[in-house]
């Protein structure tokens, strides 16, 4: 396009993407097909891309088409006479809106599933292949118990011992991708119930504190 961001060439890709023929391109301009809340964006990109003479990689901009709006990646170009005046640019556009929407729901699918973990009532807990701790939640937080150190190897470096092996089970979980689940465990003067569940990444490990429940059940 030139200055006036009027379009001197287009190919058939560009004008199929459009939904018009060249034709009909060529009396029209970049800007307007660009989406209204785009178009500041993009008219402060490309001037500074003409002052700067620097390659516009990745800029991204929603373009108005036969099918609707569509979310369109742009690496763009200056072009210059040979004075070194500004003449144009040219511009290649990759159509990313599958992408993007894509990106969009694993964002949401991410932020719920975080949300799950970090306002789960029950102690949780993650950890590595090499049963490493990697993240604990808000629950664990508030227990209590002395916190885990990021790196902490779960039921060595941090849990108490039990008459169990609680590590060689961990890794034995890990190993196998078999839910492991140990319904009264005594930690200090606690009783808990302690669930590890296998992932690709490594295991959850979550804990119950049952200690009000066992001690009714001795009562009783």
């Amino acid at each position: 396009s030139n200055n006036d961001d009027e379009w001197t060439f287009l190919n058939d890709v560009a004008c199929e993407f459009w939904g018009k023929s060249l034709k009909e391109l060529l009396r029209s301009s970049f800007g307007d097909y660009i989406h209204p809340d785009d178009v500041d964006k993009t008219a402060a990109a490309v001037t500074k891309m003409k002052k700067t003479k620097k390659v516009l990689k990745g800029f991204v901009n929603r373009q108005k088409t036969s099918g609707g709006w569509r979310i369109v990646e742009w690496n763009a170009s200056p072009l210059f006479d040979e004075s070194g005046e500004s003449v144009g640019m040219q511009a290649t556009g990759r159509d990313i809106t599958e992408r993007k929407q894509t990106e969009e729901i694993l964002e949401k699918r991410e932020a719920f599933n975080f949300a799950l973990f970090q306002y789960n009532p029950a102690e949780t807990i993650i950890v590595d292949l090499e049963g490493k701790i990697v993240r604990s939640n808000q629950a664990k937080k508030i227990s209590g118990d002395r916190l885990p150190n990021i790196g902490d190897v779960m039921y060595k470096d941090y849990a108490a011992k039990y008459d169990i092996d609680m590590n060689a089970n961990l890794m034995n979980c890990i190993k196998t991708k078999k839910v492991m689940k140990f319904p009264e465990l005594k930690y200090s003067d606690n009783y808990v119930t302690i669930t590890i569940s296998p992932f690709s990444e490594g295991a959850i490990i979550i804990s119950e504190n049952i200690t009000e429940r066992k001690n009714v059940e001795l009562t009783l």
